[in-house]
């Protein structure tokens, strides 16, 4: 299964690509903090 960023570069959407691994390394950056003991989930 191609990630969603690999198919907007065989498209040729060079922007598109871009926008996906900005996109994954912020919801890798999410789910590596720890939730501080005040913290709300919704």
């Amino acid at each position: 299964m191609k990630k969603p960023a690999d198919e907007m570069l065989v498209a040729g959407d060079v922007d598109g690509q871009a926008t996906w691994k900005r996109i994954l390394k912020a919801v890798e950056e999410l789910l590596a903090k720890e939730l501080s003991t005040d913290a709300t989930v919704h």
